[in-house]
This record gives C-alpha cells, sequence and structure tokens, in this order.
C-alpha cells in the first residue's frame, strides 16, 4: 500500500475516534466471552500465535496490550505492529 501522509492532528483525530468494535472485527479477533467485561476485552493475540486468550483492550481507554509479547499501545500501534506498518500505512488502513 502506498504511503498517504496524514498530518499530525489528523493522526490524533483517527486515534480518538476509532471505532474498537469495528478495529476487532477488521482485525479478525475472536472475542473470549467468558473473560471479557463490559468495558475489555480478552481475545487471542494477533501478534503471536498464543493458546490462550492473552490479549487485552480496555474500551474505556482504547488501549491494549499483549501479554504473550509484553507489547502495548493505542489503535494505530496495533495496526503497525499486526501489519508491520508505517504510522501513515496504519492511519490509511
Amino acid at each position: 500500500m502506498p504511503d498517504k501522509f496524514f498530518p499530525r492532528e489528523d493522526i490524533q483525530e483517527l486515534r480518538n475516534n476509532v471505532n474498537l468494535k469495528q478495529l476487532i472485527a477488521g482485525l479478525g479477533l475472536k472475542i473470549d466471552e467468558k473473560k471479557s467485561r463490559k468495558h475489555e476485552i480478552w481475545t487471542h493475540s494477533p501478534l503471536t500465535e498464543d493458546q490462550t486468550p492473552s490479549f487485552h483492550i480496555n474500551l474505556t481507554t482504547g488501549s491494549w496490550y499483549c501479554f504473550a509479547t509484553s507489547q502495548g499501545g493505542g489503535p494505530l500501534e496495533l495496526v503497525q505492529r499486526r501489519y508491520n506498518f508505517r504510522i501513515n500505512q496504519a492511519c490509511q488502513w
């Protein structure tokens, strides 16, 4: 995918307005209903092949943490790490 330039303000706006449920669906993540709660989702990591749900998404803050890889961040960083994208590619995705 060719890089499209996103100004800093647009990147921040994307971070603030990402629909996390759409992002989860777009990444093909299957939610672990037993472990998840109202404001948090647990799933298998999209960054590694874990055997148990080790990937946590906080729906209130939009942050995530992968206990299998000890990585975390926001929605754009998740897309970056999942697809090995640069920030502008993640924004375009």
